[in-house]
């Protein structure tokens, strides 16, 4: 029943149609008894919305079987029942408190109970829904179950058990926790405990009892002040702290706060399912993830060169664990090294194997099909990256929340494998261990290329398809039936003939159109050039694009290439349905197929000795302009320092007559050798007072309009 002011919960006890009156009682107070009402007038506040029939009733006693209870449980509730028992029998009398409290003073005179023993019981049978089950003793609710225990007054009595010290000494040690200490206990631990700092519980109240529970400041002579703690017996102790903190903190948001929200997800929280009901048959879902891979490669094209560590992709079918697909290459976790994968995804695994000399039936990896949907990270699988697996493919996209490896950890588990089973042996793998000094550098050791590292990749996948076994694999009842062993590939199989069916195939050549990377190649002379490779094709050759490139100048086409092999790229023209296949071009240079990722290092390892040669060429020219410039500015010096007597126009004029002098000046300098054996020697000039001409003015005119220069003259 509600109005404005109140909201009264009642239960009906008892309803009499033929008087118009119904018994009822409110349930939310410990000592309530039993009240008439009108039932018509009941039924017009129903009507009118005042009052409403409530669906669930958290008031009634929960039946529970005797096996349930426990002997005092039994007794009690047994005591209870016989004491109300000739009241209960009188059926609707007992809701008249004329009636009822006749036959009361009658029992109690007969020393069965006291009457507020009575009015108890029978309250409480009434509010918990007229069961017997209501008369249980309800002892969870005894002892004031989650109430603190705090004492205010300084002089009280300590509480709990004594220690050891008080027993010997008769002295009371430590303090009673009262509502401010349990307050500050709870704040340190808030304040120290729920951070990054990763403070023990010792050093948490520490810190805390510096701030909180300080009598002063001991000044130090440099003027620091640090702060004074009482007697030890007048402090909390570290078990109070725990408790306290302990009964007040949120686990979750402790975690959350000190270790924070990334790990929480990842380590802490409850768990909630299995990530194989995802799948409901092979293809159903399959998830990808990478990694580094602990091991670092060489280039194939220079063993000498280390080219760091790889990046490993791995598709793996949720539903049979099977190993679907992976890459092996130098593209960081990104939408490429996805791309990667799938496309190994949809290989025909036969051809792939025998590509790297390992000889397999289809029946060892019988996986060239794409999934219904796919669950990987963010980064690779987020925005439009993914538009060509839900455009092309009709493949449905999930991401993982960030930071959530455990999403996937199906495929997580198979990177362990690959590290621990394969890569930690491998030369050049990632030491964990800390290297002691003068240890050899790991590194150093490195062998493998990325074409080794994807065939031992390959064996060691097709080695877990065929041979595990899937430790707790939650079998349903028909696999436990027909006794299915939990092994991916058996798994695969059997699901495959059991399961819906969700694998979709695509021809390889439709899988590189939609998945593969594509770019732009330049048509020279040489060929289709695409980074500093040259590729051509019958298309090319029997429309003479070559002869054409040479004589009109070259253009661009659009390409597909596959980051796994540069020997060979795809032409994409306008009005061909299907890409048409460029071989390289054989000469010197070729690639030889090695990895696109391997090439682009060669061009960077080559750009970095081009920019280092010019760098020594500008280094040399900065030395020799320096010197250049000295020179110069002594030249410039010497020249000033000289007065001029004559004018500009004199200066000028004179040039011809000076040229002839230097001329004469430069040859009796030379050494009496280089004269004896110059034809052309002549003697010495006379002495620039004589003014001698060498040649006729018409002569010597002529000569120097042959040497000098027009423009300054």
């Amino acid at each position: 029943m509600e109005d404005a002011d109140t909201i009264l919960v009642e239960r009906v006890l008892h309803i009499d149609q033929t008087a118009d009156g119904v018994v009822t009682i409110d349930v939310t107070q410990p000592r309530a008894l039993p009240v008439w009402q009108s039932l018509s007038h009941i039924q017009a506040e129903l009507d009118g919305g005042n009052t409403r029939l409530l669906q669930h009733d958290g008031w009634l006693a929960t039946p529970r079987d005797d096996s349930q209870l426990s002997e005092a449980e039994r007794s009690g509730r047994d005591r209870a029942w016989s004491v109300i028992e000739p009241v209960v029998s009188a059926g609707a009398a007992m809701y008249d408190p004329k009636a009822r409290g006749q036959l009361i003073a009658s029992l109690v005179a007969q020393g069965r109970a006291s009457k507020p023993t009575f009015y108890a019981h029978l309250s409480r049978y009434w509010r918990g829904g007229q069961t017997i089950s209501a008369l249980i003793p309800r002892f969870q609710n005894s002892g004031g179950l989650g109430k603190a225990r705090t004492k205010s007054a300084a002089g009280s009595q300590k509480r709990g058990r004594k220690a050891k010290v008080e027993h010997l000494t008769g002295r009371a040690v430590g303090i009673n926790v009262d509502e401010r200490t349990r307050g500050l206990l709870v704040k340190i631990g808030q304040e120290f405990l729920e951070t990054k700092d990763q403070l023990t519980m010792t050093k948490a109240l520490e810190e805390g009892l510096k701030k909180y529970f300080h009598i002063g400041y001991d000044v130090l002579p440099d003027g620091t002040r640090v702060p004074l703690l009482p007697d030890p017996n007048e402090l909390p102790t570290i078990d109070q702290f725990k408790y306290w903190y302990g009964k007040s903190k949120d686990p979750d948001r402790s975690l959350i706060a000190r270790e924070g929200q990334r790990a929480y997800n990842l380590n802490y929280r409850g768990m909630r399912g299995e990530s194989t009901t995802m799948a409901n048959g092979p293809g159903s879902v399959y998830q990808i993830d990478a990694t580094v891979g602990d091991v670092y490669l060489v280039s194939s094209r220079d063993p000498r060169l280390i080219i760091g560590r790889p990046v490993i992709y791995v598709v793996v079918d949720t539903f049979s664990r099977l190993v679907v697909g992976f890459s092996v290459s130098l593209e960081g976790p990104s939408w490429m090294g996805a791309v990667l994968a799938f496309e190994h995804v949809a290989t025909d695994k036969v051809e792939f194997c025998s590509s790297m000399g390992i000889s397999i039936t289809p029946d060892q990896w019988p996986v060239h099909h794409f999934p219904e949907a796919v669950l990987g990270d963010r980064g690779e699988l987020e925005g439009g990256n993914a538009d060509a697996l839900v455009q092309n493919f009709h493949v449905r996209v999930a991401n993982t929340p960030p930071y959530r490896a455990d999403w996937k950890a199906v495929v997580e588990r198979r990177f362990r494998l690959v590290n621990d089973r394969i890569l930690h042996w491998l030369p050049g793998a990632v030491r964990r261990s800390l290297r002691a000094r003068g240890d050899r550098d790991h590194r150093l050791d490195a062998t493998m290329t990325l074409a080794g590292l994807r065939k031992v990749l390959t064996l060691c996948f097709l080695e877990y398809n065929s041979l595990a076994t899937i430790k707790g694999y939650p079998r349903d009842e028909d696999m436990t039936r027909m006794r299915v062993r939990p092994n991916p590939l058996t798994l695969w199989h059997w699901g495959q003939e059991h399961r819906t069916g969700r694998l979709r195939y695509y021809p390889p050549e439709a899988v590189r159109q939609g998945l593969l990377p594509r770019a732009t190649a330049t048509m020279t002379p040489r060929g289709l050039r695409y980074g500093q490779q040259y590729y051509t094709c019958d298309y090319i050759e029997a429309h003479g694009w070559r002869a054409r490139a040479r004589q009109k100048g070259t253009w661009r086409e659009n390409i597909v290439y596959d980051p796994w092999a540069s020997g060979q790229i795809w032409l994409s023209l306008k009005g061909h349905k299907e890409l048409l296949a460029c071989q390289e071009v054989a000469s010197g240079s070729a690639a030889n197929n090695v990895p696109w990722a391997e090439l682009e290092l060669e061009y960077a390892l080559s750009e970095i000795d081009g920019r280092r040669e010019q760098g020594q060429q500008r280094q040399g020219r900065i030395r020799y302009d320096v010197q250049i410039e000295q020179v110069v500015a002594e030249g410039k010096i010497e020249v000033s320092s000289l007065p001029i007597t004559a004018s500009n126009a004199a200066r000028v004029r004179g040039i011809t007559e000076n040229r002839q002098a230097e001329k004469l000046m430069e040859r009796q300098d030379q050494p009496p050798e280089s004269r004896k054996s110059d034809s052309r020697a002549v003697p010495p000039p006379p002495s620039r007072a004589q003014s001698i001409p060498l040649f006729e003015p018409s002569v010597a005119s002529a000569l120097d309009a042959l040497v000098d220069d027009p423009q300054e003259e």
